[in-house]
């Protein structure tokens, strides 16, 4: 299987990153260096590479945010849509 990519960007900081990142993952093992991410889910991975914290402001709120960029290697679609669910699921910000 090819491995697969996507860029997303997302409303929170390195440190909500890391974080949540356990739980979203159903702390499967991984490994980081820097802003890279490898995660383990035995014979096939998912890398996530970090981009630089960002502020976007709107009038007087200022909200942080981060792109991300996404490798999936060995996932079928099934597995990757799964894995995206939980993953959003707990990053999941709202409010109302």
């Amino acid at each position: 299987m090819e491995a697969y990519r996507f860029t997303r960007e997302m409303g929170l900081t390195h440190a909500d990153f890391f974080r949540i990142l356990p739980s979203a993952i159903d702390h499967h093992p991984f490994h980081s260096h820097d802003r890279h991410v490898e995660i383990d889910y035995g014979g096939r991975s998912v890398q996530i590479e970090l981009g630089d914290e960002k502020i976007r402001g709107i009038a007087l709120l200022q909200l942080p945010y981060i792109e991300m960029s996404f490798a999936f290697d060995g996932f079928s679609d099934a597995q990757r849509k799964a894995f995206m669910d939980r993953f959003d699921l707990y990053f999941r910000r709202g409010g109302g």
